[in-house]
């Protein structure tokens, strides 16, 4: 949207009020939209799905509260519950329905640096963890609200989580009554969007069973969530191709007004994933950027 909007003041405003379209910026915008595309669509194609279903993975800090979630939300005694840090090592896996839709969810160990003489068995337990992240569909990261440093274990979930989308679940939340309030603008984005949650209470599983099913597209059931996958790979295809047929364009010096359009194809391919991309959205940007009628 950025270089689009670039090119979109440069053919319907006066030069006087845009200059001309700043070629080392748009390449620069352009670029890095496309690493982006890249990156989105080998995520998709990467996704390990073994039993069929969409993985939520279960992360944070030792303790955190991840087992207490996982028996909240699928049943009890499926896995340990305990105050002592580094109870779970194997990755646990059960069965999830949201929205009428099953999905496997697993809980791994503890998210913890490891020392030098630290045993084989809680390396091996770090890189189950770190293999279940990578073969995630969607992480839940885990904050302890009563966390003295709940700023740093947030931004632990920034850090740690890998491709995969995620959610910020605050949990415990009995214990304590309240979230932190933190203004770290690096997490921000993710603070904005948590959840706060209590395994012991209940509250707040409804509203993380509707964030996982809004996050994995699952509101149109089984067979719905399949036909967004294919429709989110194919979206994603043909973004890629028609930005690659606008930078062809722009190599080859062809008119502004066709790497225009050749642009407003790649916003109309994502639109299938966001949503649709206003006009209303794109003169924010304009104005945002140039000093128009001023």
């Amino acid at each position: 949207d950025a270089a689009r909007a670039l090119v979109e003041a440069s053919l319907d405003f006066d030069e006087s009020d845009t200059g001309h379209v700043p070629d080392a910026e748009l390449e620069a915008l352009v670029a890095d939209a496309r690493a982006a595309l890249v990156e989105a669509a080998a995520w998709e194609e990467r996704r390990v799905r073994a039993s069929g279903l969409p993985r939520v993975v279960l992360a944070g800090r030792p303790n955190a509260g991840k087992s207490a979630l996982l028996n909240a939300l699928t049943g009890p005694e499926r896995a340990l519950e305990s105050d002592l840090a580094g109870s779970t090592r194997d990755v646990i896996a059960a069965t999830w329905e949201v929205a009428g839709v099953p999905v496997t969810l697993l809980d791994t160990a503890g998210v913890a640096e490891l020392e030098d003489d630290r045993g084989d068995p809680e390396a091996q337990a770090q890189e189950l963890s770190r293999a279940a992240r990578g073969g995630a569909d969607l992480v839940l990261w885990l904050v302890d609200v009563g966390a003295s440093d709940a700023a740093a274990a947030v931004r632990e979930a920034v850090g740690n989580a890998g491709d995969a989308p995620r959610i910020l679940v605050w949990s415990r939340l009995d214990r304590v009554g309240g979230i932190p309030e933190l203004s770290d603008p690096a997490t921000a984005e993710l603070v904005q969007s948590a959840v706060a949650t209590s395994a012991r209470t209940g509250a707040g599983l409804a509203e993380l069973e509707d964030a996982v099913a809004r996050a994995l597209g699952l509101t149109g059931g089984a067979s719905g969530a399949r036909e967004l996958d294919a429709r989110h790979r194919a979206a994603l295809r043909h973004a890629l191709a028609e930005l690659d047929r606008a930078r062809e364009l722009r190599a080859a010096g062809a008119p502004l007004d066709l790497f225009a359009e050749a642009l407003r194809a790649v916003t109309e391919a994502l639109d299938g994933i966001a949503g649709r991309t206003s006009p209303e959205d794109l003169l924010d940007r304009i104005f945002a950027r140039f000093c128009i009628g001023k």
